[in-house]
């Protein structure tokens, strides 16, 4: 049997802060410097990225205040490693 399941609200409900450990874990996990910088960098750089998001729109200024913001850089990876987890 073949089940499909939508999650509603996906992007504003995932917990950034937790999406990020996770996302920093797993590019780290074999090697302790996978990348040209720290664990430490990389968290403050994904946290630029997805948090405290600015939204403009034609007559306001709006800001992302829970989960992540919908075509933010990175949301969409954020939001793929967090709802992965769930599937092992």
């Amino acid at each position: 049997m073949m089940v499909s399941l939508d999650i509603e609200g996906l992007f504003t409900n995932i917990p950034v802060d937790q999406a990020i450990e996770l996302a920093v874990n797993l590019l780290y996990q074999d090697i302790d410097h996978a990348l040209n910088f720290s664990r430490s960098t990389l968290r403050k750089l994904l946290q630029m990225v997805s948090k405290d998001v600015v939204l403009l729109t034609q007559r306001k200024t709006l800001s992302q205040v829970d989960g992540v913001a919908m075509g933010s850089p990175g949301g969409h990876l954020l939001s793929n490693i967090f709802v992965c987890r769930f599937d092992d």
